[in-house]
């Protein structure tokens, strides 16, 4: 299986996974919704059957204030279970029979049943009637009402299959009790029963399911919409997965072909250092042979004037062969630098030295200005003579006939050594100063330390070079960490300064006062 096939299956499983994740998320929400649903219906139901039994207390309280009543026997019959002298008496409007808190009670449960069907009773654990005997429920309600329980609520279904809501609370002895049930034995504050309130639940889910099927509705569409949004997000992203992947390949493509390129390269300047080197050796040992004419005259001045010509360009070509070469090396990192300590002031006057015949030829003025006890810098010596002749050799060859090249040693005051090579040139225009630092590139203007694309034949040939020696003097002080910088005005000359960093430069090893060569 290819990296892309693999990424693009665990995009596939991402977005299976966000799926299963929103699933369980949105039916998390929906039944938590659900669930406080439920429970406000039991709360309401609960609130219902407590109003009831308040009710229910406030009937008996005022049956009792007023020690019962009296109703028609037409209209209640007497109540075989009250045993008091007055239950029972004559009256202008016929039979009358005593109506006790608890017989109305039983009454009003009666007509309440009949019109709300909410069910009502009394109930004791030690009843006078035998019909208030307590069911199973109610019994658990009474022993804990006994052990200080204040009210008992549960939810059951009925036979039907009815869910219904079972309240009670108890009743508790007091002056108006004993009336009736001083026989019993009990005393001022004793649980002598509750009254049981069963509630069917039918009617308050009734009141709540436009809410229940709103919630489930919203929550199907977030669902839905939140799987959809995913599903485009996963699509998408598979599809930005599949264009990264073809990126990839085609950068690994390129990159393979840029290794293989650059082995092409490095093939050919390896065939190009032996196979050019060689045939220039004997170019160069042959035109000088014939320049010191150690065979013999060479018969006319003419000839000389060849060997000569013939001795310069192939000077030329070799240098340009091996600038090739090293700027290779550079832009593909195989440059290694053999570092130690350097004499950089040592090494501007012995490369002032060797330029200063080049200088007297072009009439142009070589000074040195190097600053006393100039520290030592680790560096690669052959490396800084190098740069050190590049950069004089340009100044000399762009700048003309009486003009002046200086090139100062000394420590700036960051603690950075540095090389400032300056010549009174015609300078670089600013929109040449990145070009002339580029391979192969030079100025639009001859001046100073740049060349020019174009129009070599209207100027003298000494002004010519490869545009390879600023490139190459940029990549040799980068490999020391350091940096060149170009300073140019129009009209009055070019700087090119070498900068080595400060932990380049061996403290308290000073060189000892340059000699000049």
């Amino acid at each position: 299986m290819g990296h892309g096939s693999r990424l693009r299956r665990r995009m596939l499983l991402a977005t299976l996974g966000l799926m299963v994740g929103w699933t369980a998320l949105l039916w998390g929400s929906l039944y938590w919704e659900t669930r406080l649903l439920t429970e406000q219906v039991v709360s309401l139901a609960r609130f219902h059957a407590a109003g009831a039994f308040e009710r229910d207390l406030v009937y008996r309280a005022w049956n009792a204030r007023m020690g019962g009543v009296y109703a028609p026997v037409t209209h209640v019959a007497p109540n075989p279970y009250l045993k008091v002298e007055s239950r029972d008496i004559d009256s202008d409007i016929g039979p009358l029979t005593l109506v006790n808190p608890s017989y109305m009670t039983r009454i009003v449960h009666g007509i309440a049943e009949e019109r709300t069907g909410i069910l009502s009773r009394i109930t004791s654990l030690d009843p006078v009637r035998p019909a208030n005997a307590p069911q199973p429920w109610e019994r658990r309600a009474l022993e804990r009402f006994e052990a200080g329980a204040q009210d008992h609520t549960e939810q059951a279904v009925t036979g039907e299959g009815v869910p219904i809501l079972r309240y009670m609370r108890p009743l508790t002895v007091d002056e108006s009790c004993l009336t009736c049930h001083d026989t019993q034995g009990y005393a001022l504050g004793d649980v002598r029963g509750g009254i049981s309130v069963t509630i069917p639940m039918t009617p308050v889910q009734a009141i709540q399911a436009p809410t229940r099927a709103f919630s489930v509705t919203w929550h199907l569409a977030v669902w839905a919409v939140g799987l959809a949004g995913i599903a485009m997000g996963g699509r998408i992203m598979t599809r930005q997965v599949g264009q990264l992947e073809d990126a990839r390949s085609e950068a690994l493509a390129d990159r393979r072909r840029a290794e293989e390129s650059d082995q092409a390269k490095s093939r050919f300047l390896a065939t190009m250092s032996h196979e050019l080197r060689t045939p220039l050796n004997a170019i160069l040992g042959f035109s000088q042979m014939m320049e010191q004419k150690v065979l013999g005259p060479l018969g006319t001045p003419t000839y000389e004037e060849y060997a000569r010509d013939i001795r310069t360009s192939g000077e030329h070509l070799l240098a340009l062969v091996n600038d090739v070469l090293d700027l290779s090396k550079i832009e593909s990192g195989r440059m290694v630098l053999t570092e130690g300590p350097v004499d950089l002031g040592a090494e501007v006057v012995r490369t002032t030295g060797l330029m200063m015949g080049q200088a007297n030829a072009r009439g142009v003025r070589l000074d040195v200005d190097v600053q006393p006890a100039l520290p030592l810098i680790r560096g690669d010596g052959r490396v800084i003579r190098q740069m050190l002749m590049n950069i004089v050799a340009n100044a000399l060859r762009f700048t003309p006939e009486g003009g002046r090249v200086l090139v100062t040693a000394n420590m700036d005051p960051e603690d950075c050594a540095r090389v400032m090579v300056s010549d009174t040139g015609q300078g670089i225009p600013d929109a040449d100063l990145q070009i002339v630092l580029e391979p192969f590139q030079q100025g639009s203007n001859v001046s100073g330390l740049s060349g020019a694309r174009g129009g070599l034949s209207d100027r003298p040939a000494f002004t010519t070079g490869t545009g390879l020696g600023l490139a190459l003097v940029k990549g040799f002080i980068e490999l020391h960490a350091g940096s060149l910088i170009l300073a140019s005005e129009p009209g009055h000359g070019t700087t090119v300064t070498l900068r080595f960093p400060a932990w380049r430069v061996l403290a308290g090893e000073a060189s000892p006062p340059p000699q000049p060569a």
